[in-house]
């Protein structure tokens, strides 16, 4: 008998578990319609995600401002969003950060004042770049990129806008929303990705604690995709890896299941999110070190 109230116990919390983070999830979504009077600005936006999310805001009607350092990759992308709707108000800066954090005061600084003439409504933080190997095998150019892509734009951007956005709320009463785009990554132990998914962490920490410290004037969505077809990935050898989705349905399903706070873009990544949440830490280690050999006979892993 106590066994079966044991049990029963153990259900009635997890149903209650679940039914609160259904609430919070609920009253917690996001109208993406209510930033439309402003810029979506969007970093990393000429392929992957960011060039989707680029594309599905245009097809919105949003006004969407590029930022990416090949001009040319841009100007093809404008072509496409021009050719799908004529009407589409699409504009640019080029701006490189694979070596920002060696002078972040003057390259944010010049960013940022490139940005007087546009009101931003949505920030969408997706520069990212990722080198897969073991950490001995990295060269010190990949690790410095890693470091200075994937965690100085994400922080500088956030410090120099969020005033800007703040003075917006107490002029005109608008929030605005902040897309963070971290990775599943953070939760789980992937050999080759120590320095790619530390900064998934870092991503994902600075975003959430963002939201607390920002509620009163913006809304921040913590993205964490799993698997999406990218260039990242191909240029990883990673085409094969289980759950993967194209770049057009993970931006399709994230922004009809916008929420605050995080989640993970697409229902196949939410369950393969929860997989490793509730396997124990241990048993996760155990069947990583026996899936090496494998990941490496099928060039999941170098």
């Amino acid at each position: 008998m106590l066994l079966w109230d044991f049990f029963v116990w153990v259900g009635a919390l997890a149903i209650l578990y679940y039914l609160g983070k259904w609430a919070i999830r609920t009253f917690s979504k996001i109208n993406i319609e209510s930033y439309k009077d402003g810029w979506v600005m969007i970093t990393g936006s000429t392929a992957g995600i960011g060039k989707e999310f680029a594309k599905e805001f245009s097809r919105r009607n949003f006004k969407v401002l590029l930022i990416a350092r090949n001009e040319k990759k841009i100007n093809e992308i404008i072509r496409e969003i021009k050719k799908e709707n004529p009407a589409a108000v699409v504009e640019y800066l080029v701006a490189d950060f694979k070596y920002s954090h060696r002078d972040p005061e003057n390259f944010y600084r010049t960013l940022i004042s490139s940005l007087a003439n546009y009101e931003i409504s949505i920030l969408v933080n997706n520069i990212g770049v990722a080198h897969f190997k073991f950490l001995p095998e990295q060269s010190l150019d990949d690790i410095e990129e890693m470091l200075g892509v994937n965690i100085y734009p994400q922080t500088m951007i956030s410090y120099h806008l969020l005033p800007k956005l703040f003075q917006r709320y107490k002029r005109e009463n608008k929030r605005s929303l902040i897309m963070n785009i971290c990775a599943i990554m953070d939760i789980m132990i992937t050999p080759t990705a120590s320095i790619y998914s530390a900064t998934k962490i870092y991503n994902a920490y600075l975003s959430e604690i963002l939201r607390y410290e920002n509620s009163e004037f913006i809304d921040v969505a913590t993205i964490k995709p799993g698997p999406v077809m990218t260039d990242l990935v191909v240029n990883n050898h990673g085409e094969n890896f289980p759950m993967m989705i194209s770049a057009e349905s993970f931006v399709s399903s994230s922004l009809k299941s916008l929420h605050k706070g995080i989640q993970y873009g697409h229902w196949k990544h939410a369950v393969f999110a929860k997989f490793f949440e509730v396997v124990p830490y241990q048993i996760m280690i155990f069947f990583v070190q026996k899936l090496i050999p494998i990941a490496k006979k099928y060039n999941l892993i170098q």
